[in-house]
């Protein structure tokens, strides 16, 4: 049966489906931009050592990778120097740095881990941060 237009409804269903199909490419492919332009801009991992301080500063632009390195004990509370939307990937080195959980960001730069807890660090233990404008949130950790 045809409608007003003359299409069938086989034909109207397959051109819907060929409409949603090129929607997908085109988010795909939206998708696959940011991903290559995330993929220029970042940078080889840059050691950070943390001396007697409760900060330290992410340096880049939408992505950063540090070492992070304490000379003794360490308790850091917050990352300066983040753009929102910046993802920082952190290789801890041992177990001289902490992480400090601040569950509900009450403090610019301060950083919100999944969990109620501090994230102490580990040989080869690696945590990825998003910074929102304002805070960073915790997105995975991966104790190897």
């Amino acid at each position: 049966m045809k409608n007003i237009m003359g299409w069938t409804g086989a034909a109207l269903a397959l051109l819907a489906s060929v409409l949603v199909l090129t929607v997908q490419a085109q988010d795909l492919t939206t998708e696959l931009a940011f991903f290559l332009r995330d993929l220029r801009n970042m940078q080889s991992a840059t050691t950070v050592t943390v001396d007697a301080a409760t900060t330290f500063a992410a340096s880049g632009t939408y992505h950063a990778r540090i070492t992070l390195a304490c000379t003794g004990a360490e308790a850091i509370d917050t990352i300066t120097s983040g753009v929102a939307g910046m993802r920082l990937y952190i290789h801890h080195t041992d177990t001289d740095c902490t992480l400090n959980d601040d569950e509900t960001p009450t403090a610019t730069n301060a950083i919100d881990l999944t969990g109620a807890a501090n994230d102490v660090g580990a040989a080869k233990k690696n945590i990825v941060l998003l910074f929102d404008g304002t805070s960073w949130e915790e997105l995975s950790e991966s104790d190897n």
